[in-house]
């Protein structure tokens, strides 16, 4: 019994040791061509196998991962943008040195119980290898900065202005944008951490203006420099002088590559200029106004001049930057074109009109026509007055004048400029249906004739005078023309009033007879106004209001 138990058990001490040697050799079997360079069986790379895989192949196939890895969608998100990106945008990729040298390490060789071990445990456990990355900061700062949305804001530069007095300055302002070692700590954690395909959020970095204090202070001593004196500038004849602070006001500043410096806007300047030296100007000559074929001709006078011309802002901001001395001459340009003033004239038709009549040949003739020969082409401008004492002056033999009959004290004399009352009484006529107001009048002592009753006038050098005033808008050309028998006083302008005489009254002044003429005018909104002239006339030659002679005057 005992030695069948024996028998057994050697017997079955065989079998495992003839099992033990079967296993002995395979393994032995198995390492042996595992040495051939190959990946032990059951081994995962990344999710891909390699087992069996010699060098080359297995370079190959972890490539072909990190292709794959490359070419993921990656995301940065700020906090109003996300940048879709790839791992290798973004300086991720697959760690294939690494990985090989994983794999190779889970292929052991056959010298210890530990390897047998494993070597057993590859037909049943497999061995999966987590992928490894890289991260490079440098291929991420290139991405970056080649984003063309990297930036969210830009900058704010620091500027300074004295537009409204003082030197102003504004500070500059930082912007946002994504800035690359704010990125790569978030970037570099995840690839470490093996959260990739990327999706990572960072926070926008501030992007600092490109001036800084020390440019700004630069610019602001250079402002100071302009300011430091007035400058002189001269129109026409007269001499001007601009101070500090209308200079300040032209200041403002420009970014020119990193410094800030001053700038003076010639087309600011020059509209400044046109500003406070408008009333610099020249007087100029007004337009002739004439009649001809009774139709209104003109001949264009010189218009007045004023500051300024287009290039005086370029002069005077010149002068400043290269802190010239002297005075500027600055070029000068018409207020107005010539037709536009004598546009402005009004004088385009016949408004009022009138003519009396008289003997030929008189010397009171020659007067008459002297006066009208002065008078014509006189120009009354809107609310303007004319007085035809003041415009033509004493009557005296040298200026043309010859001795005629003259009504002085209710009697008629000789005097040089005698008669001329009559051009007076003409003129005072053409007034009265141009609408125009009487400032001065008086009418004969005496009435003659020729003459309408009650509505005439006379003058006497210096203290008997006509004098009108224009109540339009318009300017008014007196125009005189006369015949060997007629003198006719015409008013030009535009029309204004529509004039009609409506009513005369007669009253009892002593023994003289007082005369009251009334019109009515119209305006252009159809207001009615109503006014009247008067005229006091003696009971006859050499008689006064009393009937009592009149002392004969001396001639």
């Amino acid at each position: 019994m005992l030695r069948r138990i024996l028998f057994e058990l050697v017997f079955l001490a065989g079998i495992a040791a003839g099992l033990v040697a079967l296993v002995a050799g395979a393994w032995q079997l198995d390492t042996r061509l595992s040495q051939r360079d190959t990946i032990r069986r059951n081994v995962t790379v990344a999710g891909v196998s390699v087992g069996g895989l010699g060098a080359a192949d297995l370079d190959l196939q972890l490539g072909l991962v990190a292709a794959e890895v490359a070419a993921e969608a990656a995301v940065v998100r700020t906090p109003d943008r996300s940048f879709t990106a790839t791992s290798a945008d973004l300086g991720v990729s697959l760690d294939t040195a690494a990985l090989a040298d994983a794999a190779w390490a889970a292929s052991p060789g056959s010298e210890t119980l530990d390897d047998f071990r494993a070597w057993v445990d590859s037909f049943f456990t497999p061995t999966d290898i987590e992928p490894m990355y890289r991260f490079d900061e440098t291929e991420l700062a290139e991405w970056v900065v080649g984003h063309p949305d990297r930036v969210e804001e830009l900058p704010t530069e620091p500027t300074f202005t004295g537009r409204d007095g003082p030197l102003v300055v504004m500070p500059g302002v930082d912007g946002l944008w994504l800035e690359p070692g704010a990125v790569a700590p978030a970037v570099g954690n995840a690839s470490d951490a093996g959260a990739v395909p990327v999706d990572v959020d960072v926070a926008w970095s501030p992007l600092p203006p490109v001036i800084d204090e020390g440019r700004l202070d630069d610019g602001l001593a250079e402002a100071a420099r302009l300011i430091e004196r007035p400058v002189t500038v001269r129109v026409a004849d007269r001499i001007a002088q601009i101070g500090r602070e209308t200079i300040r006001r032209w200041i403002d500043s420009r970014q020119i590559d990193d410094a800030i410096v001053p700038v003076l806007d010639p087309a600011r300047v020059q509209q400044s200029l046109v500003r406070i030296l408008e009333e610099l100007t020249t007087e100029g000559t007004p337009p002739v106004f004439s009649i001809v074929d009774d139709a209104v001709a003109v001949e264009l006078g010189e218009p007045p001049l004023r500051c300024c011309a287009t290039g005086a802002g370029d002069l005077v901001v010149e002068a400043l930057e290269n802190a010239a001395r002297g005075a500027v001459d600055l070029p000068l340009v018409p207020a107005k074109s010539p037709d536009e003033i004598a546009a402005e004239y009004g004088i385009t038709q016949l408004v009022g009109e009138f003519t009396t009549r008289h003997a030929c040949c008189q010397g009171r003739v020659r007067n008459i026509q002297r006066m009208a020969d002065i008078v014509r082409g006189a120009v009354i401008a809107p609310g303007g007055r004319f007085s035809l004492n003041g415009y033509v002056g004493e009557r005296t033999r040298e200026r043309g004048f010859v001795p005629a009959g003259t009504i002085i004290q209710g009697r008629l004399i000789d005097t040089v400029g005698g008669g001329v009352s009559q051009f007076a009484t003409t003129t005072f006529n053409a007034a009265f249906f141009a609408g125009m107001d009487f400032i001065r009048y008086q009418s004969h002592s005496i009435y003659i004739s020729r003459y309408p009753y009650g509505r005439e006038a006379t003058v006497n050098y210096p203290d008997v005078d006509l004098e009108i005033e224009n109540n339009t808008p318009y300017h008014v050309l007196i125009w005189t023309s006369y015949e060997p028998n007629s003198i006719t006083v015409q008013m030009w302008s535009t029309p204004y009033y529509e004039v009609e005489q409506t009513r005369q009254t007669r009253g009892r002044a002593g023994f003289c007879t007082r005369v009251r003429t009334f019109r009515q005018r119209t305006d252009p909104l159809g207001r009615v106004l109503e006014d009247s002239v008067f005229a006091t006339y003696r009971p006859g030659e050499g008689l006064d209001c009393a009937g009592n002679p009149t002392p004969r005057p001396r001639p």
